[in-house]
């Protein structure tokens, strides 16, 4: 499920949608990034992959917490996480007091979340849901 924004880009929700129904595509990385999704929406984290995949980068996918930490000791290329909040397993407080004391200054990280926080902590960026994909592009590209 998306919503139309006024300037006609539908933006997250349940499902990720680009504008006009194309994927965008990132022609001025100069490297590719490589980003550890985690989300356990299914829809989200699989439509959320596509677009980056499309876009040019590696991506890692986790459900939860666990599988996330998983990925990244399997995986030390990846440079960037991009993650919800609210998750069932492993998640909220818990999750944030991780990634702070164990991500923060090593991957550039990005929280997606509906209601969960008002600023990022420290050392983390934040995307409210809904968000559009073009506004996670640009974030993205400021990162590391």
């Amino acid at each position: 499920m998306a919503w139309r924004q006024a300037s006609g880009e539908e933006v997250v929700s349940s499902r990720l949608l680009s504008q006009g129904g194309q994927p965008y595509h990132l022609s001025t990385m100069a490297t590719p990034k490589h980003i550890l999704i985690v989300e356990d929406d299914e829809d989200t984290r699989i439509d959320l992959s596509d677009h980056l995949q499309t876009a040019g980068y590696q991506v890692f996918l986790a459900s939860e917490g666990t599988g996330a930490i998983q990925r990244l000791l399997e995986n030390p290329q990846i440079d960037t996480i991009v993650t919800d909040v609210r998750m069932p397993v492993f998640g909220g407080d818990y999750w944030l007091a991780f990634l702070q004391k164990f991500c923060v200054g090593r991957y550039g990280i990005v929280l997606a979340t509906a209601r969960h926080l008002d600023q990022a902590p420290p050392g983390m960026h934040l995307v409210k849901k809904p968000y559009s994909f073009s506004e996670l592009k640009e974030l993205l590209q400021t990162l590391k």
